[in-house]
C-alpha cells in the first residue's frame, strides 16, 4: 500500500477552497453592520430651496423632493391653495419648514421611522364657525349637536395605522391620523365619517352622540396585492402596467404553513403557472430542446442558485411577468416568462419588531401499494407459465445457474432432484413471503422541524431585515436526513439625504446524509425475496451467476463475500454532502435631479457543493468491483484492485457575478395632468462553474491514504474472476468546466397621461460568448410596445356595479438560449478502451456561425375589472406566443459527415388565457373571501425537420420526434381491437380492418394510428377559500388539470422490470378475450416488439389524466393581544393537512401526478403532510 501524504494537502485545500468564506465576505459584514450603527437626524438635514408666491402644495412636493422626504396630511384640511414664497440656502430641514408653517397654523410631528412628516392644522377658536362654513348644502339642523370625535385607528392585528384620512363624508372637513393611530375630528350627529386609505377597505361610521370612536381598518384583500408590480429592474403601480402580471403577496403565501420549498408555495395560487414536479412552465412550452424553465429573479437579479437556498419565510412576494412587456426587459432569459421574487424588508417603524416561527411537519411513510406491484403469488404464478412455456433452457449444464429461486426448483424439480410435492412446498414457503412488508427496515414517516427567527425595523436614516432560518429533516428513506442553515442580512442606510447605499448578504448551508435506499431499489427485488429473516439476519438476494454454494467456494479461496443485500448496504452506507451557496448584493442609488436617480449595484453569488461517498468492505459495491478483477492463478489470488475501501468524491464550484449601472426618472408634470415613468441602463454579468470528480481504493479516512492502480490498464481490460474480461468502469468527465459570460443594454418607458392612457415601450440587446463576435454584431433587439386605458377614470363612466375598469394591449419579442451547444465545433475527448486504448473526440456539434437566440413573439390582451367596491375582481388574458428559430435538427449533406445538425429552424406556437376571479362575499365577524382561476393552453409545434416519419415514432414521440401541427406532447396509439381468439393483441388499420400481432404479414402503417391527445393539461387552475370567523382562519385549496392523457403502465416486462398486479387478469384459456386486455404470456423469452406496441400503445391504454385535488386544509388562530404580556404583539397558532383527497377521471386508481405520462411508469403518489406551527411576533 502507498501512503501519499500530498493526497492530505490536496483534499485538504479542496475543503479549504470550496467552504472557507473569502475575505470580501467578511468586509461587506464590517461595512454592514457599520451601517446599521450609523444615523443621522431628519429634521437636521440641509436644504437649499428657491420658491416664489408658489402654492403651499406646490411647496410641499419640492421640498419631498430636494428632502427626501414624504409629507401625510389630509387634502381637505390645510390651505394647500394658499400661496407662498421660500428662499433659503443651507438652511436645516426643521428651520425650514418653521418659516412658513408656523404662520399658517401648521404643526409638524416627524413619525418615528423617519419615513413621514404628518401636518395637521393647529385648532383655533374659529373651528366650530369653519366646520358650518363647509357644510354648505348639508340640512343640518340648529338644535343638532356638534361632537368633538376622538379615537384610534388600528389593523387586525391592533397596530396603529398612520395616515388614515378620517372625513365627514360630503363635506371637505377631515383629519388623518397620528402615528399612534389617533385623530380629533369634528361633526354633527347623524353625519357620516369616512375612514379611507389605500390598501385597506374604506369604512363608515354613523355619528350619533359619541365622544369616541376606534376603527379596527382591514386589509383589502381584493386589491392590496396588486398595489406594485415588480420587474426586478423597477417598482410599477398597476394601475400604470400594460403588460400582464400575476402577484402573490405575503398574506397569499403565507397560507402555506411549515413549507420548505418555494414551489410548494406558488402551487395553485398564480394564474398561467404549472406546476409538474420541479418543473416550472408559465403558458406551454415554447421551445423543443432548450432550457424549459423560466427566469428566476431573486431582489433584482437572476439567480444561478436553487430554490431551496432561499428561505421561503423572508418571502414577501412573488411576481410573475407573462407577457412580452412584462418581460421583454430580460431579455434572452424571458422567453419561459419570468418569476420575480422580493424578500422581505424592515417595517415602517422605528421599535425593532421580532418575529420567531416554529413548525413540526410529518410526512406519511410511502405507499408502495400505489405501485401496484404483483404480490408473491401473483408473481410465482407468471414465473412458472413462463417457464412451462420455455423462456429458459432447462437442458444447461450448470444448473446453479438461473433465472431466480422459482427457477431454481423448477429446474431442481424437472432434473429430479426433489419431488412434486417438495416443489410445491417450496413454493408455498416462497408464496408466503412478502418483501414489500419490510418497508419499515427503510422507510419511515419523514419529520421537518423548521426555526425561524427575524427581527425588522428602521431607524432614522436606515432600514434593517435579519433573519436567521434552520432546518432538521429527517426523511422517509432512512438514512436521508439534512441539516439547512439560512442567514439573510438587508440593510440600507441614507448616508446623505440624496445617497442611499443598501446591503443584501444571504448564506445558506446545508449538510445531509444520502445513505437511504429509493424506492425503486426496494421493489426491484422480487415480491418473495425477504430483506431479513426471523432472526434478523440478512437475506441473499438470489444471485443468477453464482450459487449460494459457489459464493461459498470462492470466499474460502479468499474472495469477499459475493452475496448481495439491500439492508446490509443501508447499513453501512457513508454518502454525505455539503452545500454552502453565499450570496452578496450591494447597491448604491444617488438622486441626481428632480425625478432623475442613479442606481448601481453589484452581485456576487456561489454555490461549493462536495460529496463524498465511502464504500467500506461490507459494501456490495466494494467487493463486486474488487472480485471481478480477483485473478485466480496456480500460487493463489491475484487482487488487480487493492483490497479495502473505495472513496469516491464530486467538487462543483459555481461563481456568478453581475455588474448593473440603471438610470431612472420618475415624475410628475403639470399638476399630475402626465406621468413619465422610464430606465436606462447596461448590464455586464459571468457564470462560471467548475466540476471535479474522483476515486480511491483501499481508502483510509482516519490516515488519508490509499493505493494506486494502473486506471489505464484496467480500463483497457484485463482478466478477471471467471476468466473473462473485466473493465474498470471510466469516471464521467472527471474535469468539467464552462463560463458563460453576457453583456446588454435595456430601455423601459411609460407615458401616463391623465391616468386614464398608458404606454410602455421597453427594448433589450443581449451579447454572449456563446454566439462570438460575428454572430453578436448581428443584433436582434428583443423589445415590447404596450397600452393600457382606464376606462373607469373617464369623465363618461359612472357606473354604481363597476368601480374599475382597464383594458390593456402589448406585444414584443422574448428570447432563449441553448447553453449546451456552441457557434464552434464541440467535440468530447474519448478513450477507446475496448480496442486500441486510443483518445479521440466525439463531435457533439458540428460548427455552426449561424447559430442565434431562439426568439418568441407574444400578442397579450388584457381585461382587469373591479365590481361592487371591488368585492368582485376580475383579471382576464388572452395571448398568442409564436416562438420561431428553435434549436432542432435538420437536414444535411451526407457527404459532410452528418446526416442531421442541429440548427435554429423549428417553431411553436401557444394560444390561450389565464382567468382570475376574486370574490370578497361577506366581511363582518365572519368573513369569507374566495379566488378561482383558471388557465388554457393549446401548443402546436408549427415547423420542424422530420425526414421519415416512422409508425414508432409516432408511438414513441418525445424528444426530436416531434410533427409540425400536433403538440410537442403529443400521443398517438392503435386503434384496439381487443385480444383474439387465443390471447394475441389485435388493432384496427385506417379502413377497420382487424390485424394480430401474431399476423406474419402485418405491417402497420402511419394512418392506422389516431390522436390521442397531450400530456399537457389544456386548462388547470385552482380554487381557494379563504373564511375567517373573528380570530379563527381557515384555508381550502383544490387544484386541477383537465384536457390531457397518459398511458396506462405496462403490465409486464422482461429482466428486472416490475411486474403489475394486473398479470393475475392476462389472458389464459379461449373466452378470457371476453373480458380482459392483458394479452397471453408469450411463447419465447423475446417478445416481439410490434406485439409489445400492439398491447400497450393502443386507444384503450389511453386514459383521461384529469383530476381535481384537494391540495391543503389550514387553520389559523390569533390570540388577543395581550394574552401574554403586553410586549407579545401576536401569538399565532397553525395547522395544516396536505395531500388530502383526490378524484381522478381515470378508473384504474391512478394519480396522474405520480405517473409517467407518455410511457406509463408508476411512481410514488405526494404523500399526506401534517404540520403544526407557533408565530410569535414581539
Amino acid at each position: 500500500m502507498k501512503k501519499n501524504l500530498s493526497l492530505y494537502r490536496i483534499r485538504d485545500i479542496a475543503i479549504r477552497k470550496h467552504f472557507n468564506q473569502p475575505p470580501r465576505i467578511l468586509l461587506f459584514y464590517f461595512l454592514l453592520f457599520t451601517n446599521l450603527l450609523m444615523s443621522q437626524d431628519l429634521l437636521k438635514r440641509e436644504i437649499t430651496i428657491n420658491l416664489q408666491n408658489v402654492t403651499l402644495k406646490a411647496a410641499l412636493n419640492e421640498i419631498e423632493k430636494k428632502g427626501k422626504v414624504s409629507f401625510v396630511y389630509s387634502r381637505s384640511q390645510l390651505p394647500l391653495n394658499q400661496e407662498i414664497s421660500i428662499d433659503v440656502t443651507g438652511e436645516s430641514l426643521e428651520r425650514t419648514l418653521n418659516s412658513f408653517l408656523t404662520p399658517l397654523h401648521i404643526k409638524y410631528e416627524v413619525q418615528e421611522s423617519n419615513k413621514h412628516i404628518v401636518l395637521t392644522q393647529q385648532k383655533n377658536v374659529n373651528s366650530t364657525n369653519s366646520l358650518r362654513e363647509s357644510n354648505v348644502g348639508v340640512a343640518i339642523g340648529s338644535d343638532q349637536h356638534l361632537n368633538t370625535i376622538t379615537g384610534k385607528v388600528i389593523d387586525k392585528s391592533g397596530k396603529p395605522i398612520l395616515g388614515v384620512t378620517v372625513l365627514v363624508k360630503g363635506t371637505n372637513v377631515g383629519t388623518t391620523t397620528d402615528v399612534d393611530g389617533l385623530y380629533v375630528v369634528k361633526a354633527y350627529d347623524n353625519q357620516i365619517l369616512e375612514f379611507r386609505l389605500i390598501g385597506f377597505a374604506t369604512k363608515e361610521l354613523a355619528v350619533s352622540g359619541q365622544l369616541s370612536l376606534n376603527v379596527v381598518l382591514e386589509e383589502d384583500v381584493i386589491s392590496l396585492d396588486e398595489v406594485v408590480v415588480s420587474t426586478g429592474y423597477q417598482k410599477i403601480p398597476k394601475e400604470r402596467a400594460t403588460g400582464s402580471f400575476v402577484i402573490a403577496n405575503e398574506e397569499r403565501l403565507n397560507t402555506q404553513v411549515g413549507v420548505i420549498s418555494i414551489r410548494e408555495k406558488i402551487q395553485g395560487l398564480l394564474p398561467g403557472v404549472l406546476v409538474q414536479g420541479n418543473s416550472i412552465v408559465i403558458r406551454g412550452q415554447s421551445t423543443i430542446n432548450a432550457n424549459t424553465q423560466p427566469a428566476i429573479i431573486v431582489d433584482g437579479f437572476p439567480t444561478s442558485l436553487s430554490l431551496d437556498d432561499i428561505n421561503p419565510n423572508d418571502i414577501e412576494s412573488i411576481t410573475v411577468l407573462r407577457d412580452a412587456a412584462a418581460a421583454s426587459i430580460w431579455g434572452v432569459r424571458a422567453s419561459n416568462g419570468v418569476i420575480v421574487i422580493t424578500t422581505k424588508r424592515g417595517d415602517e417603524s422605528s421599535k425593532p419588531k421580532f418575529a420567531y416561527t416554529t413548525s413540526l411537519r410529518i410526512t406519511e411513510m410511502p405507499e408502495i401499494g400505489a405501485l401496484q406491484l404483483a404480490n408473491s403469488s401473483q408473481y410465482i404464478d407468471a414465473e412458472l407459465e413462463s417457464l412451462d412455456r420455455g423462456w429458459f433452457n432447462l437442458s444447461l449444464p450448470n444448473g446453479n445457474i438461473g433465472y431466480s429461486r422459482v427457477y431454481e426448483i423448477y429446474k431442481n424439480r424437472h432434473d429430479g432432484i426433489i419431488s412434486n410435492e417438495e416443489a410445491a412446498q417450496q413454493f408455498n414457503i416462497l408464496r408466503s413471503n412478502n418483501s414489500y412488508g419490510q418497508t419499515d427496515l427503510f422507510f419511515r414517516n419523514s419529520m421537518s422541524q423548521q426555526h425561524d427567527l427575524s427581527v425588522s425595523g428602521a431607524t432614522k436614516t436606515n432600514n434593517y431585515y435579519v433573519s436567521l432560518n434552520f432546518q432538521e429533516n429527517k426523511f422517509q428513506s432512512i438514512g436521508n436526513n439534512d441539516s439547512r442553515i439560512k442567514l439573510s442580512i438587508k440593510n440600507t442606510y441614507q448616508i446623505h439625504p440624496k445617497i442611499a447605499i443598501s446591503t443584501n448578504v444571504n448564506i445558506s448551508q446545508i449538510q445531509s446524509d444520502n445513505n437511504g435506499v429509493g424506492v425503486y431499489s426496494f421493489v426491484r427485488q422480487k415480491p418473495y425475496e425477504l430483506f431479513v429473516d426471523a432472526n434478523g439476519d440478512y437475506v441473499p438476494v438470489y444471485d443468477g451467476m453464482r450459487s449460494q454454494q459457489r459464493v461459498s467456494d470462492l470466499m474460502a479461496m479468499g474472495f469477499y463475500d459475493w452475496n448481495n443485500n439491500l439492508k446490509r448496504d443501508l447499513d453501512n452506507s457513508d454518502n454525505s454532502t455539503i452545500n454552502f451557496a453565499p450570496k452578496i448584493i450591494t447597491g448604491l442609488s444617488i438622486d441626481l435631479l428632480d425625478g432623475l436617480k442613479y442606481s448601481g449595484s453589484f452581485m456576487y453569488e456561489s454555490r461549493r457543493y462536495r460529496n463524498e461517498a465511502f464504500f467500506n468492505e461490507e459494501m456490495y459495491k466494494t467487493r463486486d468491483l474488487v472480485n471481478r478483477f480477483t485473478r485466480i492463478t496456480g500460487s493463489g489470488l491475484d487482487s488487480q484492485l487493492p483490497r479495502g475501501p473505495i472513496f469516491e468524491y464530486n467538487n462543483y464550484n459555481l461563481e456568478s457575478l453581475t455588474l448593473r449601472n440603471q438610470l431612472t426618472y420618475s415624475k410628475n408634470l403639470n399638476e399630475d395632468k402626465h406621468r413619465i415613468d422610464a430606465a436606462l441602463g447596461t448590464e455586464i454579468s459571468k457564470v462560471k462553474s467548475k466540476q471535479e470528480k474522483g476515486r480511491y481504493f483501499n481508502y483510509d479516512k482516519k490516515l488519508l491514504t490509499y493505493s494506486a492502480i494502473d486506471e489505464k490498464t484496467l480500463g483497457e481490460g484485463v482478466t478477471g474472476w471467471n476468466g473473462s474480461v473485466q473493465y474498470l468502469p471510466p469516471i464521467w468527465r472527471p474535469i468539467f468546466e464552462e463560463e458563460n459570460r453576457y453583456f446588454s443594454y435595456y430601455f423601459n418607458g411609460a407615458y401616463t397621461y391623465d391616468n386614464r392612457f398608458t404606454a410602455s415601450v421597453s427594448g433589450r440587446i443581449d451579447k454572449s460568448n456563446l454566439f462570438g463576435a460575428s454572430a453578436n454584431d448581428r443584433i436582434t433587439p428583443l423589445y415590447s410596445i404596450g397600452g393600457s386605458w382606464n376606462i373607469s377614470n373617464e369623465r363618461f363612466f359612472n357606473s354604481k356595479v363597476i368601480n374599475s375598469l382597464k383594458v390593456r394591449a402589448t406585444t414584443g419579442e422574448n428570447g432563449n438560449v441553448d447553453k449546451s451547444t456552441s457557434k464552434v465545433l464541440v467535440a468530447i475527448p474519448m478513450v477507446n478502451s475496448y480496442s486500441t486504448g486510443e483518445e479521440y473526440l466525439t463531435i457533439e456539434y458540428p460548427e455552426n456561425k449561424e447559430l442565434k437566440w431562439e426568439t418568441t413573439r407574444t400578442h397579450n390582451f388584457g381585461l382587469d375589472m373591479g365590481m361592487l367596491n371591488n368585492r368582485i375582481s376580475l383579471s382576464l388574458d388572452y395571448y398568442i406566443r409564436n416562438s420561431y428559430d428553435l434549436l432542432a435538427f435538420s437536414e444535411a449533406d451526407p457527404s459532410l459527415g452528418f446526416s442531421k445538425v442541429y440548427r435554429n429552424t423549428a417553431s411553436v406556437e401557444n394560444k390561450g388565457f389565464d382567468l382570475a376571479v376574486r370574490t370578497l362575499l361577506f366581511d363582518n365577524d365572519f368573513g369569507w373571501n374566495v379566488d378561482f382561476n383558471i388557465s388554457h393552453n393549446k401548443n402546436k409545434v408549427t415547423k420542424v425537420y422530420m425526414p421519415s416519419p416512422t409508425v414508432d415514432n409516432y408511438l414513441t414521440g418525445g424528444y426530436t420526434r416531434q410533427i409540425e401541427g400536433y403538440p410537442i406532447d403529443y400521443v398517438y396509439n392503435y386503434r384496439w381491437a381487443g385480444l383474439s381468439t387465443d390471447g394475441h393483441p389485435q388493432i384496427y388499420d385506417n379502413q377497420g380492418n382487424v390485424y394480430a400481432s401474431s399476423d406474419p404479414d402485418v405491417t402497420p402503417e402511419i394512418d392506422w394510428l389516431t390522436y390521442a391527445g397531450s400530456t399537457s393539461p389544456k386548462f388547470y387552475g385552482s380554487l381557494i377559500n379563504n373564511l375567517r370567523y373573528k380570530r379563527l382562519k381557515l384555508n381550502t385549496v383544490f387544484t386541477y388539470k383537465f384536457g390531457h392523457v397518459m398511458r396506462l403502465p405496462t403490465v409486464y416486462v422482461r429482466g428486472n422490470g416490475h411486474v403489475l398486479a394486473e398479470v393475475d387478469q392476462r389472458w389464459r384459456q379461449p373466452g378470457d378475450e371476453n373480458h380482459t386486455d392483458i394479452p397471453r404470456m408469450y411463447d419465447v423469452l423475446n417478445e416481439p416488439y410490434l406485439r409489445s406496441q400492439f398491447a400497450n400503445a393502443n386507444d384503450n391504454r389511453t386514459k383521461d389524466a384529469s383530476f381535481v385535488r384537494f391540495s391543503s386544509l389550514s387553520l389559523v388562530y390569533d390570540f388577543a393581544n395581550g394574552i401574554l404580556g403586553k410586549d407579545i404583539k401576536m401569538l399565532q397558532l397553525q395547522a395544516q393537512a396536505t395531500n388530502i383527497a383526490l378524484w381522478t377521471k381515470n378508473d384504474r386508481g391512478i394519480d396522474p401526478e405520480a405517473i409517467d405520462l407518455r410511457y406509463g411508469h408508476l411512481s410514488l403518489p405526494n404523500p399526506s403532510v401534517y404540520t403544526l406551527g407557533l408565530r410569535v411576533e414581539f
